[in-house]
Parts: C-alpha cells; structure tokens; sequence
C-alpha cells in the first residue's frame, strides 16, 4: 500500500512538472477514448499553478490515509471488510459529482485511488491462503509424528509453531474440526464476515470460488 501511495504521488509530481502533461489522460481514458470533461481537465493541467497541484497532493494523502488505510490493522493482524466497502463506496459517490472533484480539489484522489476495497479483498485471500499453508504444514508434522490430526490448534503451539495465526477477519481461531474420514477442514468466515460452517461460495461457471461470499477454506486429505 505504501508502494501505490508512492506510485500515486509520483504520478501528481509528473503532471505537475509537465513533464507528461498527458499522463493523466492515458491513465483515465476508458477503451483508449477520453470523455470531453476528461480532455478539458487535461488541457487544464499545462496552465494550473504549482499550489493547485500541491493541494490536490495534500488531498491525496489525506484520502489514502482516510480512505485506504482505515480497514486494516498490520500490527493486529486484521482486515476490516465492511470498512473497506464502505471506503471504497465513499470515493465511488465522490467520483459522480465532477463540479465536487474540481472544487475541492479531489481530481487525483478519486482517479488514483480506485476501489480500495478490491486490492484489499486479494490482499486479505492472499495472506490468509499463507496461513492456511502454515498451519496445514503443523498439522502435517503432528501427523507424522503422532499418527492422527490433533483434536484442536492449541497442540500445535509451540512445539510445530510459535503461534498458531488467527482469523484475520474476525481475529478469533481459526475454525477447525477433523472429520470422519481422518482428514479435516480449515476455514476462515471470508470476506462476508459470516460463519457459513465451513462452506465455501462458488462462481456461476463452477470453475472456482467467489471469494466474496462463503468461507475461505482449506480442506486436505488425510495420507497413509
């Protein structure tokens, strides 16, 4: 995230310093086409004063941080995703009213920071696919040295890890159960926020699962 606040405020300094005084333009055109109020903006960016651009800069940054950063907790180990919809929506209501942008200064903000909530949606999948990798990798170890699953997490600290990682939706254990057949299922509530029971969402082709709805899930097999 610090890395796309970088990017963004390179790109206003580029802009500024009419080094590419169509850079916005070729980033904001949909299919290659831009909208009249689009190349109005851009032409006006050649004449705009140095204090116009810092503005939008200081408006950026405050955006960002408001608006892109409010959902997630790294220290905690926690992502919010009702606040991350919620920002994302916010910004999407703020890109209706093109007088608004102008006015108060939000032209960048708004283009720059797109849907937030999307990149922390992957973000959130990502990290809690690497947990589900750490802990079915202790679960393995208690496998082999012990001949079965164990009947919770808590066995598996401290001696397979050092902490077993929570749910970083909910920041409560993961959900774990061995099952009937000596194997066992591994979840996280998801996106949604809602315990499906282990229940994962499926997309309309059956090719994969909508990580939006149902529980992210981790379910492996046992092995002789």
């Amino acid at each position: 995230m610090e890395s796309e606040r970088a990017w963004g405020n390179l790109t206003i300094a580029i802009v500024r310093d009419k080094r590419a005084p169509n850079l916005l333009l070729s980033l904001i055109a949909e299919n290659g086409k831009a909208k009249p109020w689009q190349e109005e903006a851009d032409r006006a960016f050649v004449t705009c004063p140095r204090a116009w651009f810092d503005e939008e800069q200081r408006n950026y940054n405050r955006l960002f941080d408001e608006r892109a950063r409010t959902d997630y907790d790294v220290s905690a180990r926690r992502i919010q995703p009702a606040v991350a919809e919620a920002n994302s929506r916010f910004i999407e209501n703020a890109v209706r009213d093109k007088e608004q942008l102008l006015k108060n200064h939000l032209i960048f903000a708004c283009e720059l920071l797109i849907a937030p909530a999307r990149a922390h949606l992957k973000m959130a999948h990502a990290q809690a696919s690497t947990d589900f990798v750490i802990v079915a990798c202790a679960l393995e170890r208690h496998r082999l040295a012990g001949g079965n699953y164990p009947a919770s997490l808590d066995a598996l600290a401290p001696r397979y890890l050092a902490r077993v990682p929570h749910d970083l939706i909910n920041g409560q254990p993961l959900h774990y159960e061995r099952t009937a057949d000596g194997s066992y299922l591994l979840s996280s509530v998801g996106w949604n926020e809602v315990n499906d029971q282990g229940e994962p969402a499926f997309l309309t082709s059956g090719r994969g699962t909508e990580i939006r709805e149902g529980d992210w899930v981790w379910c492996y097999p046992d092995r002789p």
